[in-house]
């Protein structure tokens, strides 16, 4: 296949930006609801401890799950996700599954 000429590549490269855009806003959201919801109970240090309840990523998303239904947070599932995957970018490094 020949290269595409610089005018062609243009939408795939504003493409990319878009995407790569998106997934920084949805990381900064995760981040944002994580501290504006979670940090009073569960200080960093509590997650980067070696004793951890949670195991593998459907964990991580049960206890996400778990505690904003206990102390009443009104999250989307979009936001849960994003909290999710801020957590486990962040502290948890778990592989996930495709």
């Amino acid at each position: 296949m020949p290269p595409l000429p610089p005018r062609a590549a243009l939408p795939l490269i504003a493409a990319q930006l878009l995407i790569a855009t998106a997934a920084v806003a949805d990381d900064e959201r995760g981040a944002a609801l994580f501290d504006n919801h979670c940090t009073g109970c569960h200080h960093p240090a509590l997650l980067e401890r070696r004793l951890r309840h949670v195991r593998d990523v459907d964990s991580l998303r049960y206890f996400v799950d778990r505690w904003a239904r206990e102390i009443d947070i009104d999250w989307a599932r979009g936001e849960r996700a994003d909290v999710v995957d801020y957590l486990n970018r962040r502290y948890y490094r778990f592989t996930l599954k495709p």
